[in-house]
């Protein structure tokens, strides 16, 4: 299959307030979605973008829900995901000129939640609300250390788009990027073994203070029982002690009346 052709599954992550919705948007389309839903669940939505599928699974703001707390049912979901998709890249949506300290821990959040193994995915995707904004990036970049750090961590793989994501050409800009993505990585995505691999090793890392914490405890306790024992010892010595006075004192005063 030419790779141009190809259909596409991608993750887009970050904060929903660099994104207009609507029915113009042709990538994320009218709806934000509702990551604090009880029903929470992570479903690709088709869009047609310049005649190819694009499978989009929107996680916008789910770093920052409360659905997040509750990392088993994410876990779940995410592994249901994964076990039915096999992602081709992660797009980091953040607002050009409107980096916040929550956009910092974005990229922390994703390679906490799905392994180092990730970040050869990930690019970032600047949106802009007026297009002057757009020709300024580069010297954005050179003035922002940490924004210029965070995309030497994802490659330097970036591009540009409206906030409205209404333009066809910036669109397939994206997809082209994309497709590039794919290449580098030898045609392969991100799948729920490199997942699973990313869960065992976090659940690993979260089980190792409680394991040390029993040892402490365990420690404690038998410190403690040693002291208990040492007590012991020495309440008993003293009373052998007290007793043998007794026992001389009692022979000499027989010894003496012999005398």
């Amino acid at each position: 299959m030419d790779q141009k052709s190809q259909d596409l599954t991608v993750v887009v992550f970050g904060n929903s307030s660099a994104v207009d919705f609507g029915t113009e948007n042709i990538l994320l389309g009218p709806n934000k979605p509702a990551v604090d839903a009880a029903d929470f669940s992570l479903t690709p939505t088709l869009s047609n973008v310049s005649g190819r599928s694009v499978s989009v699974v929107n996680v916008l703001d789910l770093q920052d829900s409360e659905i997040y707390l509750d990392l088993d049912s994410v876990n779940r979901v995410i592994s249901r995901l994964l076990s039915e998709n096999e992602i081709h890249a992660f797009v980091f949506v953040l607002q050009l000129r409107m980096f916040t300290d929550a956009d910092k821990v974005g990229l922390e959040w994703l390679q906490s939640m799905f392994g180092e193994s990730v970040l050869p995915f990930v690019m970032i995707l600047f949106t802009y609300e007026k297009e002057e904004e757009c020709d300024t990036t580069i010297d954005d970049l050179k003035n922002n250390p940490v924004l210029e750090q965070l995309l030497q961590r994802c490659g330097d793989r970036y591009k540009t788009c409206s906030k409205s994501m209404n333009n066809q050409s910036e669109m397939r800009a994206l997809l082209a990027k994309i497709d590039h993505i794919v290449s580098e990585n030898q045609q392969h995505c991100y799948t729920a073994e490199l997942y699973d691999r990313a869960a065992n090793l976090r659940e690993n890392l979260q089980s190792q203070p409680k394991a040390r914490s029993q040892l402490r405890e365990d420690e404690t306790g038998a410190t403690s029982s040693n002291s208990i024992s040492e007590e012991q010892m020495i309440s008993d010595q003293s009373g052998f002690l007290q007793n043998m006075k007794s026992y001389v004192s009692i022979f000499w005063n027989t010894f003496s009346s012999f005398l």
